[in-house]
């Protein structure tokens, strides 16, 4: 979890402070009712200088993502190669439920276009 949030130095000091910071973050994501994979690569984009469309704008997202700022600070890693690390283990692609239905129902019916589509983008989850 702690790599989804972009912490790549688990340093033994931090350990309490990054179980409350991911346990902040996942009651947020169920409180504002945020997609759990989607958001953590939407968070990455948090450390972008113009982000185009925050994840949240209520208060309580605003003090975590300073406190997921702050810890992300005390890493010897560069904002930017935190932003690609973290888009490393939070894929873009996501095979929901609905669209493998679709996929199914598509091959019951003898056409294979949908199942080769998915199964392409699928190779490469983490790559836009």
């Amino acid at each position: 979890m702690r790599n989804k949030l972009g912490i790549f130095d688990k340093s033994v000091t931090e350990k309490e402070t990054d179980k409350a910071l991911i346990m902040s973050w996942l009651s947020l994501l169920q409180k504002e009712e945020l997609d759990f994979s989607i958001s953590f690569r939407e968070l990455s984009k948090e450390l972008e200088s113009q982000v185009s469309e925050p994840i949240s704008q209520t208060k309580e997202f605003q003090q975590f993502k300073l406190q997921w700022r702050e810890r992300l600070q005390k890493q010897s890693i560069p904002g930017s190669s935190v932003q690609e690390r973290m888009n490393l283990v939070n894929p873009v692609y996501i095979p929901r439920n609905h669209q493998v239905e679709r996929v199914i129902q598509a091959g019951l019916l003898g056409d294979f276009s949908l199942f080769h589509e998915m199964n392409k983008v699928l190779q490469n989850p983490f790559t836009p």
